[in-house]
């Protein structure tokens, strides 16, 4: 499987009370897969740098955001 940088936007207030960022994306997940799992499934654990800067890493698909937002733990 090859590697993809994806475009985004962190937004540190949204999700701020559950201690997590909010990471809206620019492409969102191709398709749902055929055993009804998140298009972002495997990407927990994912390192998400903003600038040269690491920023936390993935957490999970936000629930109800048609797998275009994804909640990030702060480093």
């Amino acid at each position: 499987m090859e590697a993809a940088q994806l475009h985004s936007e962190v937004n540190p207030s949204s999700g701020f009370v559950g201690n997590q960022y909010v990471m809206d994306l620019r492409t969102r997940g191709q398709g749902w897969p055929a055993d009804g799992t998140s298009p972002w499934s495997g990407l927990s654990g994912a390192a998400v740098f903003c600038d040269c800067y690491l920023t936390g890493v993935v957490a999970s698909d936000r629930q109800h955001s048609d797998h275009s937002r994804l909640n990030v733990v702060p480093s």
